[in-house]
């Protein structure tokens, strides 16, 4: 895309200005101008420069002292400020066919000053107008009134939104918006500070050094530049025939989401609250509904309404997951209730947790809780005071089955808040809402929208050890928002910093059920691929799964190979022929029919990868693990497949089993951490 740019010669200094329609601008400054009795000039520099150089040329100039510049010689700073541009045009060889920044360099056309009005120039971009689009004079009130109305309708579109051009007129046409000139509409709300103007691929502007630097390489050159969507720095150069340059540089890494390019024009909407929100007093007494709404800011009486004893009768939750609860709204609250009982159970188990909570006030809140301990269920308060207050919210999780699976439970939670779920292909793409459930390749499309965010299995594919997923986080929660981690299995540096003290946390050591978490076996077993060469299943495995078998339990049987699924269903078959086995992993088209018959009890025994290590859950249920030696299972991924076994309150006990040669010291840690939780549990009474 390419934009105009011109300067404006204030009475003390300049400034330079971009523009999707230079009509707009001229009017807009020169009705300021008249209005405050400025003295000011307007000066175009360029009609047609690529939006990632003039954006460039902004950045660069606002860093540097502008009250001695003069006329002359801006053409000399702009050229300074493109010297990258230029440098990649050598480099890819096609210097001669980059003319655009020859306009930059010529004679600028003086368009308006306020002592002799409108000049030659500044008239016939005035008067450009076309046959299809606003009627009547530009000048003229009516031109006004309907260009004023557009702007507010798109910026409110466009709150909390992060949206390529593309995007946005797509966005557009899905709604009732009738389209005359969405540049001039979308100018016009830039000029009113409603919206940003950006480029997707962007160089940082680095201030005129006050030493020479070192000598920067073609490599260090690259390493600046950086996708705004993404935050990537992997960017590729091409031509472009959009811009007319010949070295547009594009991000790799989100080219799903639409290509991110530098003169490609994104669009951030200024935050702005969509929906006009009445107060409602609610009393200490009284027990929150869907029908009480609060202004942003009412925290600290919310809070006070929302006891612990409240939770646990509004939501059915257990006495662990209460406390977690009510510890993560302490986080949000930043406040601690002066009225609690301090007679019940529940209430003098908090009373360390309000110190932790009220002491540390970090923006990151972890709830780590087992697997199976129902971590959905607990965020529901949390959802409700973000919302109640005034805010909006937001799951993120890693999968798509998973955010097919909130939206009904959140529905039937919520009855009352419009919800919004947001995948590729969604029909909801472009919905505002108060809660939003998405995976986390969609937060790119936000900018600052919600004041909670709340991330589910923040250490599971592909969120884990993705920058590009945490920049889109970080990008979509407000500059005041609070971030929730979920998780069974943190990382290393998060329990890091839960030892440093730095990282607010609530732990759930024990399930729903109230039961103790299976503790893994080990069979000392040899390799499956030996197993599968010699057409041998141990008799120490046969006589487990036999076991698991007469007890009426469906078995999880997980290999570490895609390849080896077919050979082991094989193998299992020639022992088990009485029973139904399927095998199912990420290239299996027929997954979530198989997957769906395994919960339908038609299939007994499923062999399958990691694929299933997370939310499928089996009321009665055996997990065996094949190779748990294989150096692809850390002791995260132990955990989470161990985790799919003892789900159930009829089958709290089922069996876990590490089938393999070696004792590793992966399984070790895994068998270690399931132990603690279970130690946790009983010393803080939790178990039954």
């Amino acid at each position: 895309m390419q934009v105009a740019l011109y300067t404006i010669k204030h009475a003390r200094e300049w400034s330079i200005h971009i523009s999707l329609d230079l009509r707009v601008d001229l009017i807009w400054w020169t009705a300021l101008a008249k209005r405050e009795q400025r003295s000011e000039q307007i000066w175009l520099i360029s009609t047609g420069i690529p939006l990632g150089w003039a954006l460039q040329c902004c950045s660069y100039l606002m860093t540097l002292d502008r009250t001695s510049m003069q006329q002359n010689t801006w053409g000399d700073y702009i050229h300074r400020a493109l010297m990258d541009v230029y440098h990649n045009s050598l480099v890819s060889g096609k210097s001669n066919s980059d003319q655009n920044h020859q306009s930059t360099r010529g004679t600028w056309d003086l368009l308006w000053d306020v002592y002799n009005s409108w000049t030659a120039a500044g008239y016939y971009i005035l008067s450009s107008w076309e046959e299809n689009q606003l009627p009547g004079d530009p000048g003229s009130s009516l031109w006004k009134r309907q260009l004023s109305r557009e702007a507010a309708y798109i910026s409110k579109a466009l709150s909390g939104r992060s949206l390529l051009w593309n995007e946005c007129i797509a966005m557009m046409q899905d709604s009732d918006y009738v389209e005359h000139n969405l540049k001039s509409s979308l100018q016009l709300a830039y000029l009113n500070q409603q919206i940003s103007l950006l480029s997707a691929v962007y160089r940082p502007a680095r201030p005129k050094p006050k030493r020479p630097l070192p000598f920067r390489t073609a490599a260090s050159r690259a390493a600046e530049v950086r996708c705004r969507r993404c935050g990537s720095h992997h960017i590729r150069y091409t031509s472009c025939a959009s811009c007319g340059s010949a070295a547009c540089g594009y991000c790799e890494d989100c080219l799903t989401l639409g290509r991110s390019r530098e003169c490609g024009l994104l669009l951030q909407g200024n935050f702005s609250d969509p929906y006009d929100i009445q107060p409602v007093q609610v009393h200490a007494n009284e027990l929150p509904t869907a029908s009480n709404t609060l202004r942003r800011g009412s925290d600290s009486s919310y809070i006070k309404a929302y006891n612990p004893e409240v939770i646990r009768q509004r939501w059915g939750l257990s006495p662990a997951q209460t406390a977690a609860a009510y510890q993560a709204l302490l986080f949000l609250g930043r406040s601690v209730p002066a009225a609690c009982n301090q007679n019940t159970t529940i209430t003098r188990k908090l009373s360390a947790a309000r110190n932790i909570a009220s002491s540390l006030n970090k923006e990151r809140f972890l709830l780590w809780a087992v697997t199976g301990a129902g971590k959905t269920e607990m965020v529901f308060p949390l959802l409700e005071h973000a919302i109640r207050t005034g805010g909006r919210a937001v799951i993120a999780t890693p999968r798509r089955d998973v955010v097919l699976e909130l939206a009904p439970r959140l529905a039937k939670a919520f009855p009352d808040i419009d919800i919004a779920v947001l995948y590729g292909g969604s029909e909801d793409r472009w919905r505002t809402a108060s809660l939003t459930i998405s995976t986390t390749h969609q937060l790119m499309r936000f900018h600052e929208a919600f004041e909670l965010v709340i991330i589910d299995e923040i250490d599971a594919f592909p969120y884990h050890n993705n920058p590009m997923l945490s920049y889109a986080a970080n990008q979509a929660c407000r500059p005041n928002g609070k971030f929730i981690y979920l998780s069974a299995t943190p990382s290393a540096d998060l329990q890091q910093e839960i030892k440093r003290g730095t990282l607010a946390h609530a732990k759930v050591p024990v399930r729903y059920h109230r039961h103790p978490l299976p503790v893994p076996k080990h069979l000392k077993v040899p390799s499956l691929s030996r197993c599968i060469t010699n057409k041998h299943l141990p008799n120490s495995l046969q006589s487990q799964i036999h076991q698991s078998i007469n007890r009426g339990a469906q078995i999880f049987l997980f290999v570490p190979r895609i390849a080896w699924i077919e050979a082991t269903i094989e193998l299992i078959r020639k022992y088990f022929p009485h029973i139904h086995i399927e095998g199912t992993s990420s290239q299996d088209h027929d997954r979530a029919e198989k997957v769906s018959l395994f919960r339908q009890q038609q299939i007994r025994l499923l062999v399958t990868t990691t694929i299933l290590e997370r939310g499928v859950t089996i009321p009665k249920s055996d997990v065996y693990i094949m190779d748990a030696n294989d150096k692809l299972y850390d002791s995260a991924a132990l955990i989470q497949m161990a985790g799919r076994a003892g789900r159930s309150m009829n089958d709290p006990a089922g069996g876990v089993f590490f089938a393999s040669r070696d004792w590793t010291l992966e399984q070790k840690r895994a068998v270690n951490q399931i132990k603690q939780m279970n130690r946790t549990a009983r010393r803080q009474g939790y178990l039954q």
